[in-house]
């Protein structure tokens, strides 16, 4: 009877360390969409845009676009990139503004934060249909009817 229980026990001991041993599986692909999350613009939120042309010196022909406004991001640690898209083709055209949000080296508080942004382009053109500003894709606001100001 005791040899039977001893091997009973065995039985049921090898059962527990089999049920517990790592199955190895096929590994699924990770989903494009989570993917492609992480390279979406970190933007949380976006505010108080403007856009205005002015005279700043006195060439004639010459003027310089204005946009400012306000960004809400994840940390204070980015740093802004603007770059001027293709302007359209009709009267008075309208101009696309990319802005890319890059992540500076080392630490930084974790905490939301409202950062002031702003971008200047000297242009020929004295009056905008309208000004976009995207971020990977996404339109964060549109300006319209951008003039010149005195």
């Amino acid at each position: 009877m005791y040899k039977q229980s001893l091997q009973l026990l065995g039985f049921l001991f090898t059962l527990l360390l089999l049920s517990c041993a790592k199955t190895v599986t096929k590994s699924q692909p990770i989903p494009e969409n989570v993917v492609k999350q992480k390279d979406l613009c970190p933007i949380i939120s976006s505010d108080k845009w403007h856009a205005w042309l002015d005279k700043y010196n006195q060439k004639e022909g010459s003027f310089r676009l204005n946009v400012s406004g306000e960004l809400t991001l994840p940390n204070p640690a980015y740093h802004i990139e603007w770059t001027a898209g293709p302007i359209d083709r009709m009267y008075p055209p309208g101009l696309r503004l990319f802005l890319k949000p890059k992540k500076r080296d080392g630490m930084s508080i974790q905490v939301i934060t409202d950062i002031p942004t702003s971008y200047q382009m000297d242009t020929p053109i004295s009056k905008y249909r309208y000004v976009s500003i995207y971020c990977e894709g996404v339109e964060l606001a549109k300006i319209e009817n951008v003039v010149l100001t005195d």
